[in-house]
Order: structure tokens, then sequence, then C-alpha cells
């Protein structure tokens, strides 16, 4: 029975809960100032000796009585705080979403970058000396030797002849086209 009572004295209590202003200096010097006001507006949940309960958007936290110059009643209360933290979840996601669909686009941008780069790197060196044939062969300025198919094809036919002829003239010439390598 005495259980009760004690149930509805605290929801009497608890119901009036109005939002406070806590100034952490002296608001006088807060107007001669440039920046912004040392204030914190919340709900005051609870007080004790070492200090203040408080309900601001966003959480709670515990303010010591120490740094708390004044305190001034405010008409907020906790509806209209989790009104604005559900508001500002809203705003948060989206802002979220944003966010990660900047990041996923930055992310993109340097993986092109690295692939650009890495094909600049694959890229082949060109023969230095005037234009290419169609079969692939020419005179190599760099080694200066012939190459292509047409002097392994010489080759080719040099070894053939020599095989079949047993004529020393061909591994003469075999030898030659070997040197030219």
């Amino acid at each position: 029975m005495r259980f009760l009572p004690v149930c509805v004295c605290a929801a009497l209590f608890a119901l009036p809960a109005k939002a406070d202003k806590f100034w952490l200096s002296d608001p006088a010097a807060q107007q001669n100032s440039v920046g912004s006001p040392e204030i914190i507006e919340g709900v005051l949940l609870a007080e004790n000796d070492e200090g203040y309960h408080l309900r601001v958007v966003g959480g709670e936290l515990l303010l010591p009585k120490k740094s708390v110059f004044k305190v001034e009643k405010d008409g907020l209360s906790l509806d209209a705080i989790t009104k604005a933290e559900r508001d500002g979840a809203e705003r948060l996601a989206s802002q979220n979403r944003d966010r990660e669909l900047a990041q996923q686009a930055a992310a993109k941008g340097r993986e092109i970058r690295v692939l650009e780069a890495s094909a600049r790197r694959d890229a082949r060196a060109v023969e230095a000396s005037g234009p290419a044939r169609a079969d692939g062969s020419g005179f190599d300025p760099v080694v200066g030797v012939n190459r292509g198919p047409v002097q392994a094809d010489l080759m080719t036919d040099a070894q053939l002849a020599y095989e079949m002829t047993r004529d020393r003239r061909y591994l003469r010439v075999l030898r030659q086209l070997r040197r030219l390598r």
C-alpha cells in the first residue's frame, strides 16, 4: 500500500521537468565579447551536492556545480529535446549518405587515376628508325643489326641448303647471318 503514494509523488515531481540555461561564465561579461556565450541548454534531470545531471540534445551530461555561474529557467521540455533529436537524426542520416557517396566517388576517381598511371607504364617503346615495315623486319639502330623474319628465313634457307648439298659456302653465309643477329 505504501508503494502507490510513492509512485504518484515521483510521477508528479517528474512531470514538470523544464529546461534550464546553465551559464558557465558571467552573462554580462559575455555581452561585450565577440565569441559565442558559454551556455548549456538542457533539461535538469537530477541535482545533488556534486553537480547537475542534464539531458541535452544528443545525450546526457553531468555538470559540476563549481563550473556553473548562473541557472535560468526556460520553456524547453524533454519532448522538445527528443523531437529535436529525431529531426536531427534525419538530417544527419541524409548528410551521412551524401558523405558516403562523395567518398565512393573519390575512391572511383583514385582507382581511375591508378589505372591510367599503370597503363602509361605498360606502354611499349617505338622503334627509333623510320617507319616500321608491315612484316616486322628492319634495321635496329640501337644494336646495329637487321632484325625480323627476313633474316630468320635466310638463316633457315642457308641451313637447309647446306644439309642438302654439303657446300661449305652455305656455312659461311650462315655464320655471317648469325653475326648480324
